[in-house]
């Protein structure tokens, strides 16, 4: 009879536990206007919280940094080729990969559309030179890993 009251108390307590995780609200994300007005970048919205920063490369005439917040996060994308403009053969996904070892915290990543450098930060202690910083940083290894990757093109 005991057992079966804890069991019954343990089942009550994770169901309230659930409801609760999911009635959490999520935390709105970020409004970048205001720390993108305090840096140097030419930037312009392009959609609702959504941003965009242009660069010149050395191999890339136009380099462009989409700039993303979401919840505790923001995230920087720059497009390099649309997946079905790759062969994606063995030697160039090992080539991906040893440049996400080579670059310390911008990866490459292959989605079912496109393949992109990709930057995330917390959002809770992002500043402006952190803005430009990594939204620099996003445009160099696009430009150092298309560079490398044209190689690899049919």
């Amino acid at each position: 009879m005991r057992a079966a009251r804890i069991v019954a108390l343990v089942i009550i307590l994770s169901s309230v536990a659930q409801i609760t995780a999911q009635d959490k609200p999520k935390k709105p994300a970020l409004d970048l206007g205001p720390l993108l007005a305090k840096t140097s970048l030419t930037h312009k919205e392009v959609e609702k919280g959504t941003w965009e920063v242009q660069y010149r490369g050395k191999q890339l005439e136009s380099i462009t940094v989409r700039v993303v917040p979401a919840e505790e996060g923001v995230f920087f994308f720059v497009r390099l080729y649309n997946r079905d403009a790759l062969s994606l053969s063995r030697n160039l996904l090992l080539k991906i990969l040893e440049m996400n070892s080579e670059f310390d915290y911008a990866k490459l990543a292959l989605n079912e559309d496109v393949l992109y450098v990709r930057i995330d930060s917390r959002a809770t202690s992002i500043t402006p030179a952190d803005l430009e910083h990594l939204a620099e940083q996003a445009a160099l290894v696009a430009d150092e890993a298309t560079k490398t990757i044209r190689d690899f093109l049919p």
